[in-house]
């Protein structure tokens, strides 16, 4: 399932910035006040969870300290989640240890645009949460084409985040992903139209063909 990574990284002191700023911040993210996006969060995920209801192997990109892997422990996924920042993946490992899994998870530190998989190896891939974090268009479409690389053939990709709706449609167009859904959420768990005034988050849910 891994292959081997190469070191090309042309935006490394801006990725550098942001894994330091999410390994200071580990101890306390999942303290973060959630009440102003918990129902839209919840949204989110109900959106997800439906995409994603046959286990498999799933990739998730970004995955910080676990809120989805945690959902979706002991229902027969093979996981591996990928993230940036040690300390963030040290607390998902712990949070995941303390209650109990017994789903196969690996983590692994790895950047969303040189992705250490083969080609074809996951049914499902995840990335919440994590896109305007990159630094410019182009590393955003080297990570919508890592993404397709490492999903199967009829696998599944969901992304979501706070990116324009037309660039998050247009990117999954560029790599020739099969759009099934794309819907926007309301910080108070409604579900609107991607491209209203009033969605704050946008979520895509496609295939690869």
């Amino acid at each position: 399932m891994y292959r081997d990574a190469t070191s090309n990284e042309p935006d490394y002191h801006h990725k550098l910035e942001i894994q330091k700023l999410y390994s200071r911040i580990a101890d306390v993210h999942d303290l973060s006040p959630s009440g102003y996006w918990v129902k839209g969060y919840r949204s989110e995920e109900q959106l997800v969870l439906s995409a994603i209801q046959c286990p498999g192997r799933l990739l998730d990109v970004g995955s910080g300290t676990g809120r989805y892997i945690s959902l979706l422990n002991n229902r027969g996924f093979e996981i591996v989640a990928v993230d940036l920042s040690c300390p963030m993946i040290s607390i998902a490992r712990t949070k995941l240890s303390d209650n109990g899994s017994q789903s196969k998870i690996d983590f692994c530190l790895a950047d969303a645009v040189e992705l250490p998989f083969c080609a074809g190896s996951m049914d499902y891939v995840l990335c919440m949460g994590c896109l305007e974090f990159l630094p410019d268009k182009s590393q955003l479409l080297a990570c919508f084409r890592e993404l397709k690389r490492v999903t199967s053939t009829n696998g599944t990709i969901v992304c979501s985040g706070t990116l324009p709706a037309h660039e998050l449609f247009d990117l999954s167009s560029q790599v020739g992903l099969r759009i099934e859904t794309f819907t926007g959420v309301t910080c108070d768990g409604g579900i609107v139209d991607a491209y209203s005034a009033v969605s704050e988050l946008a979520v895509l849910i496609a295939r690869v063909v």
